[in-house]
């Protein structure tokens, strides 16, 4: 944690984020370099100038024991627990875990604590060092959200804008399932998410964990598709087209719509026994100009189609980089977050 933009920015959301909070709630603190310790025992926010003492003391040092941190965090956790309440673990971490509980033994433990109503999510500080999935998944078996923070202003938004609602679910289980019309729809490609798919049967099974939707929270899937009677592009470098298993269920969209989307959750307070609610929409057709999508439709796109360009994705078109500069631009003086990136792709655009 050693940094400016590690340990200083952890304290500064600590510290930021106490503003959010009751003084009733109860806070602790555990730190974990070579070892582990308690270093703030469960204190309710209305102490607060000894939590900030406590936050201003830390230091960096040793190794990362991360899963030893993490046991006794769910150990103070559960010693305060809240029925009903938000009992969440935060990690803090500027990389790997190499030391300890790791991997799917860390995995079994996140997913244990989660059933007993103590949820967890990861934030990387810093760049360069972070173990990205698996912080992911940590999160991902925690129900929780994984975030990475690199600057102050970083920090500041995080607490501002995500850090109430990656803790406030107002939905559980979230899964979408998505039917092209196949006399429609030839062929196509799920552009991101990749890492959260699930088997087809896995939907209509409640028991299968999925994601959570905070309050406040969208969710977009973008796909990319070959509508019927066009070639499928041939692309060099691209992966072989899969055409997967045979499917001999219902197909559930109308023969005039172009895709049915699904969508099945449960409430935030459901056991894994009881039943989802679901909910679905389809599309009877499809307009292909981009100038008529709304704005966040035109940025979600031109950031997938940036992405594609960065990981020289065998689908990545240089020929869009103009249009994919252009909605950026646009888009700039919407807010801060919009402003930062237009700034970052301009500075990077002329080397793709």
């Amino acid at each position: 944690m050693f940094g400016s933009d590690r340990l200083p920015l952890v304290k500064l959301m600590l510290i930021e984020t106490l503003e959010l909070l009751e003084p009733t709630d109860m806070v602790t603190i555990v730190t974990y370099a070579s070892g582990t310790e308690v270093t703030l025992e469960p204190t309710q926010v209305a102490e607060k100038d000894l939590i900030v003492s406590t936050i201003n003391s830390l230091v960096a040092s040793g190794a990362t024991a991360g899963g030893a941190g993490i046991q006794l965090a769910y150990a103070q956790a559960e010693a305060v627990f809240i029925e009903g309440g938000l009992n969440h673990v935060i990690l803090c971490t500027d990389g790997d875990f190499n030391i300890g509980a790791t991997g799917d033994e860390l995995i079994s433990l996140i997913e244990e604590k989660r059933e007993t109503g103590i949820t967890f999510t990861a934030l990387g500080f810093g760049s360069g060092n972070l173990n990205d999935a698996m912080l992911e998944a940590t999160s991902n078996a925690g129900n929780g959200v994984y975030g990475v923070i690199a600057n102050e202003q970083q920090a500041r938004q995080y607490v501002e804008e995500r850090m109430l609602s990656n803790l406030q679910y107002v939905a559980k289980d979230v899964k979408v399932q998505v039917e092209f019309n196949p006399s429609l729809v030839s062929s196509y490609r799920l552009i991101g998410y990749e890492n959260r798919d699930i088997e087809d049967d896995d939907f209509d099974d409640d028991e299968v964990d999925a994601g959570e939707i905070g309050a406040g929270h969208q969710v977009t899937a973008l796909y990319e598709l070959v509508l019927a009677g066009n070639a499928m592009p041939n692309t060099e470098g691209a992966p072989e087209v899969d055409d997967g298993d045979p499917y001999a269920g219902p197909v559930e969209v109308e023969t005039g719509d172009l895709v049915l989307v699904k969508v099945r959750y449960k409430p935030v307070d459901a056991t894994a026994e009881d039943p989802a609610i679901e909910v679905r929409a389809s599309l009877a057709s499809v307009d292909d100009d981009l100038t008529a999508a709304d704005e966040d439709l035109r940025w979600q796109i031109a950031l997938a189609a940036f992405a594609e360009l960065v990981k020289d994705s065998p689908f990545a078109d240089n020929a869009h980089l103009d249009q994919i500069s252009a909605i950026f631009g646009e888009q700039a003086a919407r807010d801060a977050a919009r402003a930062e990136f237009d700034e970052l792709v301009q500075n990077v655009i002329n080397q793709l």
